[in-house]
């Protein structure tokens, strides 16, 4: 069979014309990303609200995210619809139908690096999403504070992810991380670098997860609510930072800071906290706490999956089919082999701390626990006995045990730590066994949107190392510089911790009891010491090295 010749000179004036058209898609993949500045300058000037003069005044999603992996991706602004209860702070109510005031402009000048945090995101093509681009840098913005505003877009967006999204994933992120970032990029008009503001999403294990989430949220309905804004992702896991499972490691005999906790359910699951230390309250003290579960089994602490995702271009397709998401079992109960700290028998709200007793342990005590509503604390009551003070430890290899040991004294307050023109402080985490570990944290809040306990504005710590680790969660972070208390450890990422100031707990504490805000505070040191000397033993070194602890829960 013969082709007529002019059949096939159509024939290949088609392939041409495919062909021009696959270059130039790929060519103006290049040129998307100005393109859609221009657009949105002109779309500001249209609406009367260009101020190319002055910096953008955008949502305070500042969070502070050290070591960032390179597997962070960008995409289009989407947004919510309506809003869920936070933590903290009451929000405005937003209905289905109705939009937040109109946002600041986004066609602001490059941010002084001096005065950010650069991290590299990786921006995907339009029309070529399979394909992994290479990183460019962002900064986390500082932009002055708007927690209203803030909080009732970080609502909205869990809110949807809650009611739309997580049914359609296999393996749900336990906790999603909401921060404000920006990419700069060239505007030849206008001959300097503009930028693009995005919010950054922290809690997806995978990219195709991250794009289910995306085909959502870029509805025309969930679309309205931040705009010009866009929204770009991490891939890395956040958790709450407690453990399923024992725990068998024993306290330190001077000190309930880095006391760790055993926590069993009727259920039979079982997890573990620390203690970050003592408090008052009253005219009583307790030992300060989180009061989460945990979300998913230990096992998922396992960082090697999220290696795999990000350095192989498999976890960048599309295809959803080739997922291997697979539905976290339930929390095992395991056994209660060795000595816990505390182990804590019954419901979640109606449980009994008990530690396996020694023959020669100096006490077996009963105490209360307290916790209301989803804020993330709570108090475990400790008799005379056990009220240490709260201590620094010192580091004991190849040092004085009694150098470098100090005394809590007092908590930060966030209204002149927030007015502080330093972008980074230094600080120590008593982790679980009384374990240091030092890092950094920044001056930008973030948000930390999680099922349990909704949405909580928290701080980031950049750690040195390893960092926490689940079953870190209470342990208490204290500023180098002053020494006293800035917060607690509520959930981690790799070499990350993400930290409620105590000062925001207390306020918690008490309004959920009705009590003066000056009836929540940190126990005078010389009183705690002077008490668990007389109460216990003349000389604390010659005490028991296991702390018996009983709790039980009304």
């Amino acid at each position: 069979m013969y082709l007529d010749r002019e059949l096939l000179a159509a024939l290949v004036d088609f392939t041409i014309s495919i062909s021009h058209v696959f270059v130039l898609v790929r060519f103006a993949e290049f040129y998307v990303e100005d393109q859609d500045v221009a657009f949105e300058l002109s779309w500001e000037i249209l609406s009367g609200i260009q101020n190319s003069d002055r910096l953008i005044a955008c949502p305070p999603l500042c969070g502070s995210s050290a070591q960032e992996p390179e597997g962070t991706i960008s995409a289009d602004a989407v947004s919510g619809d309506t809003t869920s209860t936070p933590t903290y702070i009451d929000l405005p109510t937003i209905s289905e139908t109705s939009d937040l005031p109109p946002r600041s402009p986004i066609g602001s000048t490059t941010p002084d690096k001096s005065e950010t945090h650069i991290l590299k995101v990786l921006i995907p093509r339009r029309w070529l999403r399979n394909w992994k681009p290479e990183p460019v840098d962002a900064y986390l913005r500082t932009p002055p504070a708007e927690e209203q505003e803030d909080l009732a877009l970080v609502s909205s967006l869990w809110d949807i992810y809650c009611r739309q999204v997580t049914y359609e994933l296999k393996r749900v992120p336990s906790a999603l991380m909401f921060q404000l970032v920006t990419v700069p990029s060239a505007v030849p008009s206008k001959g300097d670098k503009q930028s693009r503001d995005h919010i950054c999403i922290t809690g997806f294990y995978r990219w195709s997860g991250a794009l289910r989430f995306h085909a959502i949220m870029a509805k025309k309905e969930n679309a309205r609510l931040y705009r010009p804004l866009r929204l770009c992702y991490r891939l890395s896991s956040v958790d709450e930072a407690a453990l399923s499972g024992v725990f068998t490691e024993t306290p330190r005999s001077d000190t309930l800071c880095g006391t760790p906790v055993l926590v069993k359910s009727v259920e039979g699951l079982q997890w573990t906290c620390t203690i970050g230390g003592l408090i008052e309250v009253g005219n009583q003290r307790f030992g300060l706490t989180t009061t989460h579960r945990p979300s998913r089994n230990e096992d998922d602490d396992d960082e090697s999956d999220f290696s795999d995702d990000v350095s192989s271009d498999s976890s960048w397709s599309l295809d959803y089919e080739n997922d291997d998401f697979e539905v976290p079992g339930g929390d095992s109960a395991g056994s209660t082999d060795g000595d816990p700290a505390l182990d804590c028998v019954g419901a979640e709200q109606d449980c009994i701390v008990q530690p396996s007793i020694d023959s020669d342990g100096p006490i077996s005590l009963s105490h209360e626990t307290y916790s209301k509503g989803s804020n993330d604390w709570e108090l475990i009551s400790v008799d005379l006995a056990q009220q240490l003070p709260n201590i620094i430890p010192a580091t004991e290899v190849g040092t004085n045990p009694n150098r470098g040991r100090g005394i809590i004294r007092d908590h930060v307050d966030m209204k002149s730590w927030n007015s502080k023109k330093r972008p980074v402080h230094s600080v120590t985490a008593i982790l679980r066994g009384a374990r240091l570990c030092h890092g950094r944290v920044r001056r930008e809040p973030s948000y930390l949107a999680t099922p349990s306990q909704g949405i909580q504005q928290v701080w980031t710590v950049e750690f040195d190392g390893e960092g926490a680790k689940l079953g870190d969660s209470g342990s208490w972070v204290v500023e180098d510089d002053s020494g006293q208390l800035f917060g607690t450890i509520v959930a981690r990422a790799p070499g990350l911790g993400f930290v409620v100031p105590f000062d925001h707990v207390r306020q918690s504490i008490a309004r959920s009891m009705d009590l003066n805000l000056n009836d929540v505070r940190l126990p005078m040191p010389e009183q705690a010491e002077i008490t668990h000397i007389g109460a216990v033993i003349a000389h604390p070194e010659e005490m028991h090295p296991e702390l018996q602890l009983t709790a039980n829960r009304k």
